[in-house]
């Protein structure tokens, strides 16, 4: 089975978060620099910093997380396997952030699959702990994007 901790909602939750950022991280950094190789003149998020950073880190972990827990409940009504549901919950999230700009939707599938995976792994244990877990997850993972915003301004 694909990383065999990924499914264990046991140990530390601070280590647990951490090795799906560094997933994640690698995965997106990865289709970033291949997309980018194609696509040099993608759109890249405008605005003030600090507005951005505070959306980016803050703000979209919370609301995509709520937004995650309604469309994996009607997933799991759906379908039985909990990796089906996070690829066709990952496929959800990549379609959405390509209506704002096609190379985010590439980029951001892999660590949705992730989030996606960090949500039904930990719903095992309860929602509470599933919704805490992977908007805490996306937010450590978000970290590095709003940085780089406030890096760039």
């Amino acid at each position: 089975m694909f990383f065999e901790w990924m499914n264990r909602p046991e140990g530390s939750r601070v280590l647990y978060s951490v090795k799906i950022v560094c997933l994640a991280l690698m995965g997106a950094v990865l289709a970033a620099m291949l997309l980018k190789a194609y696509l040099p003149d993608s759109d890249e998020p405008a605005g003030d910093a600090v507005y951005l950073f505070f959306t980016i880190v803050v703000m979209a972990p919370i609301i995509e997380t709520l937004l995650m827990w309604g469309i994996i409940a009607v997933l799991q009504r759906l379908l039985q396997d909990m990796r089906v549901i996070a690829f066709v919950s990952a496929g959800i999230w990549a379609g959405l952030h390509a209506s704002e700009a096609l190379v985010w939707g590439a980029i951001v599938f892999w660590p949705f699959l992730l989030f996606s995976i960090t949500f039904l792994t930990w719903q095992r244990r309860s929602t509470n702990e599933a919704l805490i877990m992977t908007a805490a997850t996306h937010a450590l993972y978000n970290l590095v994007p709003g940085l780089m915003v406030i890096n760039a301004a």
